[in-house]
């Protein structure tokens, strides 16, 4: 997964790196003016949504190891029971998609000027195509960080969704504190759905 991330990076990197030799170039040898340029900048804006649809679906897409597929409901199940490092997510099933959730993180830090508190909250939610065998799945996170002290009260929230790479600490059966990262999750799924002849697929939009 990884690696597809990478190749999706440099594919986006060069995508946004053409529009300017081009334009300067154009620029020198046809003598175009300013208003020709900004529309060049403007065709290779409008393409970037092209692009990131064709990222996801190409670059991000895992096929399936055989034809033998099995039922939608068969497969939801078996996704819904993934276990990673003995840790279950808990599954449900929202509108038209099936979401994944694991217990958040939350961290306190207390020092002699200042209180902090740090949370996690990782989700996935997975859409399932019967028609193409095909399972695509978005990643989402969310964290928030707040501070007392003698500088007053801060508060920070962000939200990240796409192709997400985290690490966040669940409880397994055993109660037991254990470091999770969701790239094991991701092996898992990529498992579970390509090995019972579906594809996988990230979902950007």
């Amino acid at each position: 997964m990884i690696g597809k991330f990478f190749t999706s990076f440099a594919i986006i990197f060069s995508y946004l790196l053409i529009p300017f030799p081009i334009a300067l170039v154009m620029k020198e040898l046809f003598f175009l003016p300013e208003s020709a340029i900004i529309g060049l900048v403007i065709v290779f804006v409008i393409g970037f949504f092209p692009l990131m649809i064709f990222v996801s679906r190409k670059v991000f897409l895992f096929p399936a190891k055989h034809k033998q597929s099995i039922a939608k409901a068969d497969l939801i199940k078996q996704v819904a029971h993934l276990r990673v490092k003995d840790c279950l997510f808990s599954a449900e099933y929202q509108d038209d998609c099936l979401v994944l959730t694991s217990p958040y993180m939350d961290a306190q830090f207390v020092s002699l000027f200042q209180a902090q508190n740090i949370s996690k909250a990782y989700y996935m939610k997975l859409w399932f195509d019967e028609d193409k065998h095909l399972v695509r799945f978005k990643d989402h996170l969310v964290s928030s960080a707040s501070a007392i002290g003698a500088g007053g009260i801060s508060f920070n929230m962000s939200a990240q969704t796409g192709y997400v790479s985290s690490q966040v600490f669940l409880l397994d059966s055993s109660a037991n504190l254990v470091r999770f990262s969701n790239a094991e999750l991701h092996k898992a799924l990529i498992e579970v759905v390509t090995s019972n002849g579906w594809s996988l697929n990230l979902k950007i939009i």
